[in-house]
C-alpha cells in the first residue's frame, strides 16, 4: 500500500452561489442569480467574497509513535521528500511466564524474527537487514518519538547468509507445509536462541518482568543505503498479528522436534525510528522559504504538515449563517505511480496559533477522482459547532489549518498538492454558501 502527500499553497475562493478564481478581496450584495440556489436556505442577502489563501509547509519535530497499530521498516528514495528511513525496536514477552518445554540439554536448529505484513510503500527490491539485542530496557508507559533511540549490543545477530532479502509483502509465505499470510522471516544465529534458553533455566521465566530485564528486545532495521530516486520501499507490519514475533526451533534430547515463540504485545513496547534526509530536496527549500508554497505545497506522514491560511475569514458577517463551507485541494498524480497519494486527509487548526497543540477537525476527508482533489468540509468549523472558543465577539478567531494525510503516524504517504499558482488546470479553492440572518 502507498500514498503521497502535499504541500500547500494557493489562493482560495469564498463564494455564496459559486466558486471564482479571483487573487482580489472584494464584497459584493447581488440579488440577480438568487434563484439559483435551493429554496431551502430562505436567502434574504447573498453576499460573494473571495479570499486570498496562503499556503505552505511546517516541519512536526516529535511524533508519538508508541505501539503503533502499524510499524515501518526499511528505505526509500522519494524524489520530492527525501530519503525516508525507519527502523524498529521492539520488546518480546512471553505467553505464559514460568512454563516453557526446555530440558538442560537440547540443540537449537534455527531462530526466526518474523513481522507481519499490514502493507507497503515504493517499490520492493533487495535489502539487507541487521539485528541487535537491545542492551536498555524499555518500559511499559515509556512515550516513544519518531527520534527515540535504545542503546543495543553491538553483535549483528542475523545468521551468516541470511542477510540479504527480498520482500514480498503480496505472496504468501510458505512454511514447512503450512501456507500463511505474508510476513517476513528473518533468520537469526543458533546461538543467539541458546542464550534464550539459558535464561530460562536460570529462572528468568518465572515472570514477565523478570524476563523482560533478562531479554530486554530487539533492534531490527535495513542496512542504510542510497536506493536511486524513487526507488525503494517502506513495509507496514502488524507486530502483534499471529505471525509476527521471535520462534525457537530446537531437538529435545530424544532428537523430537519442537519450538518455543516470544510475542509482541501491549505488554510491551514496540515503536519505529523515523529519519528522513530532505537535503537538497524542495520540501528542504519550501521550508526555508514559505513563499514557494504557491507554486506547490506537502503534507507527509512523520513530520511535515501542510498549511492553509485564510486571513478573510473574519470578515464573514457575525450575523451569517453558513450552509456549506467546502475546501477543495487538488494534487497531479500520474497513472501507475508507486508513491501514489493518500486516500483522506486529516484536516485541524493550531490552537492559539500555536504548532505545538494542534488539534483535529476532522478526519476522513477523501480523494475525490471525479475533482482529482480533496474535499473538506469545514462547515461545522466556521459555524463554530466544533471549535467555538475560536469565535470571538462574533469573528472567527483562527484561521490557519493544518493538513496531513489520516495514517500520519502508521505509514510514509505523502501528497504534493497544486498551489494557486501551478502550472496544471487545478487550483485549490474554498467554496462558502451562507445567507443573512
Amino acid at each position: 500500500m502507498k500514498r503521497e502527500n502535499y504541500i500547500f499553497s494557493a489562493s482560495f475562493f469564498f463564494l455564496l452561489f459559486f466558486s471564482a478564481a479571483i487573487s482580489s478581496c472584494k464584497k459584493k450584495d447581488f440579488t440577480n442569480g438568487k434563484d439559483l440556489l435551493d429554496s431551502k436556505y430562505g436567502i434574504n442577502s447573498v453576499l460573494v467574497d473571495t479570499f486570498d489563501i496562503i499556503t505552505y509547509s511546517v516541519e512536526e519535530d516529535s511524533i508519538r509513535c508508541t505501539n503503533n497499530s502499524n510499524v515501518l521498516f526499511g528505505i526509500y528514495n522519494d524524489p520530492t521528500f527525501g530519503k525516508f528511513n525507519s527502523s524498529i525496536y521492539t520488546n518480546l514477552v512471553l505467553q505464559n511466564p514460568g512454563t516453557t518445554n526446555f530440558t538442560n540439554s537440547q540443540t537449537v536448529d534455527s531462530v526466526v524474527f518474523s513481522m507481519q505484513y499490514s502493507g507497503y510503500y515504493g517499490t520492493p527490491e533487495n535489502i539487507q537487514v541487521e539485528v541487535y539485542e537491545l542492551s536498555d530496557l524499555m518500559a511499559v508507559g515509556d512515550t516513544m518519538y519518531q527520534f527515540s533511540t535504545v542503546h543495543h549490543n553491538t553483535e549483528n545477530l542475523v545468521e551468516s547468509g541470511f542477510e540479504t532479502m527480498l520482500p514480498k509483502p503480496a505472496s504468501k509465505t510458505i512454511v514447512g507445509t503450512d501456507t500463511l499470510t505474508a510476513h517476513l522471516r528473518i533468520r537469526l544465529k543458533p546461538t543467539f536462541g541458546q542464550h534464550l534458553i539459558d535464561g530460562a533455566n536460570q529462572g528468568y521465566y518465572e515472570s514477565q518482568d523478570a524476563f523482560k530485564n533478562f531479554f530486554k528486545g530487539l533492534y531490527v532495521k535495513v542496512t542504510d543505503y542510497n536506493p536511486v530516486s524513487g526507488k525503494g520501499a517502506v513495509y507496514y507490519f502488524s507486530l502483534t498479528s499471529i505471525n509476527s514475533g521471535l520462534t525457537v526451533y530446537y531437538r529435545d534430547q530424544d532428537n523430537v522436534a519442537k519450538s518455543f515463540k516470544y510475542l509482541i504485545n501491549n505488554k510491551g513496547v514496540f515503536f519505529n525510528h523515523v529519519d528522513i534526509d530532505r537535503s537538497g530536496t524542495k520540501v528542504e527549500q519550501l521550508l526555508a522559504n514559505a513563499s514557494l508554497g504557491e507554486k506547490e505545497f506537502y503534507a507527509q506522514a512523520y513530520g511535515i504538515r501542510a498549511v492553509v491560511e485564510i486571513p478573510g475569514l473574519k470578515n464573514i458577517p457575525s450575523n451569517a449563517i453558513i450552509h456549506s463551507a467546502e475546501l477543495q485541494l487538488p494534487f497531479t498524480s500520474y497513472y501507475l505511480d508507486k508513491i501514489y497519494a493518500s486516500a483522506a486527509v486529516t484536516i485541524g487548526y493550531y490552537n492559539n496559533n500555536d504548532y505545538n497543540k494542534p488539534v483535529t477537525i476532522k478526519s476522513g476527508n477523501l480523494y475525490n477522482e471525479s475533482l482529482k482533489a480533496y474535499i473538506i468540509d469545514i462547515n461545522d468549523y466556521a459555524n463554530g459547532k466544533i471549535v467555538a472558543q475560536n469565535i470571538i465577539n462574533g469573528t472567527i478567531n483562527t484561521q490557519k489549518f493544518y493538513i496531513i494525510p489520516n495514517n500520519y503516524s502508521i505509514s510514509s504517504e505523502r501528497i504534493i498538492f497544486n498551489g494557486k499558482n501551478t502550472t496544471y488546470k487545478l487550483k485549490p479553492k474554498l467554496t462558502v454558501i451562507y445567507t443573512l440572518n
